[in-house]
Formats: C-alpha cells, sequence, structure tokens
C-alpha cells in the first residue's frame, strides 16, 4: 500500500510543502500521498522521515521530524502546535495527536533541520516546581485542580476516580512529578496527550474512559523481526508495605496479597490508607508482564500504547495477550513501519 500523511503546523498544513510533487500527490481531505523512496538521498523531498511514539504512561508522547534543509528552512518557534497524520492512501490517514515544538537543531553538511515536539500540554509551566498540599480529596479531584490550574482537560480511569487519598504533599516538585508519583502509588499510568491530563489504570487493558481497549492481533506473517524476554516477576503472591502509627508510637504493617515469596516494600508510608496503596500498585506492577514482547512491521499506525496485542504462531512461552506499553510509527523513504 502506498503511503499517506499529513503536517499541520499552527493550523496551516504544510504537508505540500515538506514532500511536493512529484514526490506527493494531494490526498482528498487534506495531506499526501508519498510514493516509495521519497526521502532517498539523491534528489529526495525536503521531509526525509517523520517519526511518532505513543507511550502508555510516564514518558511523554512525542514526535521526530527530519528535513532536508538545502533551502535554510527557518526553524519553528518553540511551542508552535504540530498535527500529525499517518495513513495509506487507500485505507485513509490516522490522526497520531497534537504535540508542541521542544527543540530544533541544524547540521551540516548536508543540511539537515530536526524538528522534536512533544505531547501538546507539556508546558514550561507544569514542569516548574511547586508546594502545596492536599487533603482528603480523591484521585479524580486531585486530577482535576492540576488539570484546572494548567489549562487542561482531565482524564481520570473510573476504576480511579473515587479513591480517597486521605493527604498527600507536593513538595518542590513539578506537576508532572507529583502525578507521576500519585499514578506510582495508585497503580495507575499518567501522561499527558492532547491537551489532557491522563490518569489510566496500569495494566487494566482498558481505555482512560474504563471501555475496554482494542485487542490487535499479531502472528508471524509480515512481521520483520519479534523478540520475547521472560522474568520472574509473575512469582510474588503477595507484597507488603509499613506505615508509622503515631498513636502507638510504632511501625504496623499491612499486607496485599496470599502466599509466599511476598515483597516487601521498604519505604516508610505516613499513613495505613498510603501504605495499603501502595503495597496493591506493589503487587499489582509484579504480577504483570511475566514476559515482554517486542516486534516490528509494515507500518499500522491504528495501533497504540494502552490497547491489547494477541499474540499467535510465534512460539508456546510466548503467545498470549500483552498489554501495548509503546508504539512507534515511522514513515521515511523505505515506507510506513510500525515497531
Amino acid at each position: 500500500m502506498t503511503p499517506a500523511a499529513r503536517i499541520v503546523l499552527d493550523g496551516i498544513d504544510i504537508t505540500a510543502n515538506l514532500i511536493p510533487a512529484p514526490f506527493g500527490l494531494p490526498l482528498e481531505g487534506g495531506g499526501m500521498i508519498i510514493p516509495t523512496g521519497f526521502g532517498s538521498l539523491t534528489n529526495r523531498a525536503p521531509l526525509m522521515s517523520v517519526s511518532v511514539d505513543d507511550n502508555e504512561g510516564l514518558e511523554s508522547d512525542s514526535v521526530d521530524l527530519e528535513i532536508d534543509n538545502r533551502l535554510q528552512i527557518p526553524a519553528p518557534k518553540k511551542g508552535a502546535k504540530l498535527k500529525i497524520w499517518l495513513g495509506y492512501a487507500t485505507t485513509g490517514l490516522v490522526y497520531m495527536g497534537t504535540f508542541e515544538v521542544d527543540t530544533w537543531s541544524k547540521r551540516g553538511l548536508p543540511r539537515t533541520l530536526t524538528v522534536s515536539a512533544k505531547a501538546a500540554g507539556f508546558t514550561t509551566e507544569i514542569k516548574a516546581p511547586r508546594s502545596r498540599s492536599y487533603h482528603r480529596k480523591t484521585v479524580g479531584e486531585l486530577v482535576e485542580q492540576v488539570a484546572e490550574r494548567n489549562g487542561l482537560d482531565a482524564v481520570v480511569h473510573p476504576a480511579l476516580r473515587d479513591l480517597p487519598i486521605g493527604h498527600i504533599d507536593q513538595s518542590g516538585e513539578s506537576d508532572v512529578n507529583f502525578l507521576t508519583r500519585l499514578a506510582k502509588r495508585i497503580g495507575g499510568n499518567f501522561k499527558i496527550g492532547d491537551s489532557r491530563l491522563i490518569m489510566n489504570k496500569a495494566g487494566a487493558g482498558t481505555l482512560p474512559s474504563g471501555s475496554p481497549a482494542p485487542v490487535f492481533s499479531f502472528t508471524q506473517t509480515g512481521q520483520e523481526s519479534w523478540e520475547a524476554t521472560g522474568a520472574d516477576r509473575g512469582s510474588y503472591k503477595s507484597a507488603s508495605a509499613s506505615w508509622q502509627d503515631t498513636k502507638k508510637g510504632e511501625r504496623q504493617s499491612v499486607v496485599v496479597g496470599e502466599g509466599k515469596p511476598r515483597y516487601r516494600d521498604r519505604k516508610l508510608y505516613k499513613t495505613e490508607e498510603e501504605a495499603r496503596q501502595a503495597a496493591k500498585a506493589t503487587i499489582d506492577g509484579l504480577t504483570r508482564g511475566k514476559v515482554s514482547f517486542s516486534t516490528s512491521f509494515p507500518g499500522r499506525p491504528e495501533v497504540f500504547a494502552g490497547a491489547r496485542a494477541l499474540v499467535s504462531n510465534h512460539d508456546p512461552d510466548v503467545d498470549g495477550i500483552y498489554v501495548i506499553k509503546s508504539a512507534r510509527h515511522s514513515l521515511d523513504g523505505s515506507g510506513l513501519k510500525t515497531s
């Protein structure tokens, strides 16, 4: 299939500038159809490659553009908004997200311009340190409060939304670090995407809305390569965490799960509620991901992090259902690929 793409910078479709004729052909609805070879080193179009990284949590989604800069194209301003679509001429384009330009670099010779952008909403303000305390809030209320002060929308998984947080301090840390720490405590995944603060349930195989995530099927047919790695992470049956009982003046422990071996969290928490949430998040994490699987194949831009993967006909130790932690979609002179 013939790849296609659409790139919009601050509301202006610049695809035809980056992939002009004869390298590209206009696509109905915007964007360009791109025959194979557009990024070859000789007689190439200005756009050499575009890569989009989609992550389930912790790491920000990002996009990188590599451009032939023999015409000395002006670098975009920091914070400029990039909208990216990738796909095929026959099946149409898939919206990959909105990103804000973070850095650029120019090199020579040959002259090239590389533009890197992060998910929209990942601003300087949200990365700035701040201090405050939160008391008797739910996870949903916390995320909504942080989102509102940063001018963003909040999306919280239903299983986490009403989870009570007795008390938590944000001491000289950014909103990003604060929500990432909160996510680890409650067994969630925090990310910023499309001007939204998203708190999803880790490894649940569901969307942030709570509805089931789609399942993408992977067989060896058409794959370029694959690799699987096993670990003993799933051998733990329970987890314990400790908290300081200020009334009795002694350390207390809580246990989540049954049986041994038992994982011991050595951090001392302030309350029993904190310790229990931490122990639950720990055992949930330890019982997930007994096997990790990676693969690369011809482009499937519809695949996204947080969805599930059905791996079959590979190996009895490998086949099964996985949660997709990250997906990279890259377009260059050899075509559209996903890994």
